[in-house]
Order: structure tokens, then sequence, then C-alpha cells
């Protein structure tokens, strides 16, 4: 999907290509385009990462003497933006250099369930009234964490205050009621998750030692249908209030109920594990 020209006459659309980016200075390679972002419609699909895994989000002009920049705050704290690396163009403008920013960012846990729109602007240098914005909802998935070196079962369930137990029974191997590839994708800009070195559940064959960048589910998710109050949600699921805003850190501090369509992280507890106090 190209970026369509300004002017009465836009380029003819060009056959998809891969592209290779130029050699950066010291001859190390400029990362290529991955995530663009299609600015034909102003708000876009959501892009789903994970807690604690790198994300670098990118976007690209096909235009040259065009420059890339957000349009506001950037909507999470921690996100960077860089917007120093060009590849070459192409069709019309083959042979000269076309901008591509990246935004960089680790989501940390605090932020499991949260959303932001996160928007750039194509700007001419030729002609400041001419731009284009395209916008991402960046949403960080509820409930999952990525691993880190280190990392086991047991290590990961007390970052979180439960059992090994019930995180070993979150995670389906074969990963068909967890994640599915189109997710990962997401997350990491390509399928195998070789760019952000993130990869599914089923990596994870030795519950004692778990490499860097699986994505592992913590828990259920449950949807409210109705007003809910933590305390009823606790009950329900045989937790403490104290274990269900632990899991949630986006429910406001100052009310005691969920909101009808809320999604909710539950942790519930496995038998030999003693229940966190709490109220």
């Amino acid at each position: 999907r190209a970026w369509r020209g300004w002017g009465r006459e836009p380029p003819p659309p060009q056959p998809q290509q891969p592209l290779h980016a130029p050699a950066a200075a010291g001859g190390a390679p400029l990362a290529p385009p991955r995530l663009s972002a299609e600015p034909a419609a102003a708000l876009l699909d959501s892009l789903t990462l994970y807690a604690n895994c790198p994300a670098r989000i990118g976007f690209y002009s096909r235009q040259p003497n065009t420059a890339l920049f957000p349009t506001s705050d950037l909507p999470f704290p921690g996100m960077a933006f860089d917007a120093a690396a060009a590849y070459p163009c192409a069709g019309q403008a083959a042979g000269r250099l076309c901008p591509y920013a990246e935004v960089a960012w680790r989501p940390g846990a605090e932020f499991a369930g949260r959303s932001g729109l996160l928007c750039v602007r194509m700007q001419s240098l030729d002609d400041p009234t001419a731009f284009k914005d395209s916008c991402k909802r960046v949403v960080v998935a509820r409930c999952f964490y990525c691993s880190e070196a280190g990392d086991s079962l047991k290590s990961i369930a007390a970052l979180h205050g439960t059992s090994w137990l019930q995180v070993w029974s979150a995670n389906d191997h074969n990963q068909t009621n967890v994640l599915n590839d189109e997710s990962v994708l997401n997350a990491t800009g390509s399928r195998s998750g070789g760019y952000q070195g993130i990869s599914l559940w089923k990596a994870a064959k030795n519950p004692h030692e778990i490499r860097p960048g699986v994505v592992v589910r913590l828990g259920p998710v449950f949807l409210t249908r109705k007003l809910y109050s933590i305390a009823r949600i606790a009950s329900q699921f045989q937790v403490t209030g104290a274990a269900v805003r632990a899991a949630n850190r986006d429910l406001p501090a100052d009310s005691d109920t969920v909101d009808a369509g809320q999604e909710v992280c539950i942790m519930p507890q496995m038998c030999g594990f003693s229940r966190p106090a709490g109220d």
C-alpha cells in the first residue's frame, strides 16, 4: 500500500516490491519499513502490543522531500519517535530517498488494557499546506506478559501474584484459544516473530526456563455484560478484590464498580497456593 501523492495527477499505483534500506553511517543498514500505515483512512484498525514486549511501529512516505512527525504528544510515556531513517523510493521517485520513521516502545505491565491513538503526519517540505495524517490505535493486551531472559513459570507467577500452575493452565500448547499468527504479526511485523524476537507459547517447552520473547497468557479475561462490583467479581472467581485490582491496573482507584463491556483479567488461585492477603 502506497502513500498517494498530492496534486491533480497522482502517480499511478506501483506493484508491491520489497524495499531494501540504504546503508547508514558506519555501514549499518537502516531498518526497512514495517507495519506501515495507510493514510486513506483517518483511523485504522488497532495494533495490539503485549506487556514487556519491545515493539517498533513504522510509518513511511512514498514521496521524497517530505517529513514525518507526530501530530501530537505520543499516547504513552516512554514511547520514542525516530525519523532519522530513509529508504529508496519507488515508481516515479525511483533513485531518491523517502523518509521512514519509527516509534519504539516496551509497554510496562501498568499499561495492560489501555489504548491510545498514535498519529503521524506526512508533511510536504515544498508546500506546508500539503499533508496527510496516518493514525493507529495502539492497544496493550490485557492478561499477557512477554518473557525476558532468566524467566520461568515460577518467576512470572511470582511477579503477578499467582501460582505457576495457574500460568501453565492458562496457556494452550497449540495456542488455539490464546493467540493466533495475526495477533503476533501485529506486534512484531513478521509472522515468524523474528523482527522483535517474539514467539508463541508453543515455543515454551520447559516450564523452568522460558526463552525471552515468549507471549505468556496470565489468565482468562472476563467480559462484564452489566455493571459489576469488584467485590462480586472477586467472589465469583474466588479471588480477592486486591488481586482483581493488581491484575487490572487500569481500574479507577476511586471506584468499586466495573462498567458493562469492560474486560477484566482474572488469575484464579490453584490448589496448593495460598491466596494473597487482601480484602
